[in-house]
């Protein structure tokens, strides 16, 4: 898929999903865990911050595992490395949930492949921040 269509398909989750996991939400506002929650929350997003070692990212109860949560997201965002990822892939295939977003650096042709083996729907390469900031920036009229 190109990068413009993947942009796109970014977007259109933005517009069309509301509830978001985080997988690796960080308590460390330098890092993109944090960020993440941060930006998305402040946007209007249901976040759910996934990470075993913390209680709580950005004011919001974080769960040690997908399997934990107390809803479904529409969304699962993995900012982890590749290694993980693949783990957290398995775990949306498990789970039944449908859409994984893959940040730059948190992906490898092997998970990708096995997404589209096992009908999870991907967004790869595109960083979050960018995208959300960029719909704001759409809807503000900018």
């Amino acid at each position: 898929m190109s990068m413009e269509k993947n942009f796109e398909k970014a977007l259109s989750w933005l517009k069309t999903y509301r509830t978001f996991a985080i997988v690796g939400a960080n308590t460390n506002p330098e890092k993109y865990g944090y960020k993440y929650a941060k930006t998305l929350k402040e946007a209007g997003f249901n976040v759910i911050p996934v990470n075993p070692k913390y209680e709580e990212v950005v004011g919001l109860k974080c769960y040690p595992s997908l399997k934990d949560l107390d809803e479904k997201p529409d969304v699962v965002i993995a900012i982890v490395s590749p290694k993980i990822s693949a783990k957290v892939a398995e775990a949306c295939k498990e789970l039944g949930l449908p859409r994984l977003w893959l940040p730059p650096e948190t992906w490898n042709d092997e998970i990708l492949a096995y997404c589209n083996e096992n009908s999870i729907d991907v967004v790869y390469d595109i960083c979050p921040l960018m995208a959300t900031n960029y719909l704001l920036q759409q809807r503000s009229g900018g």
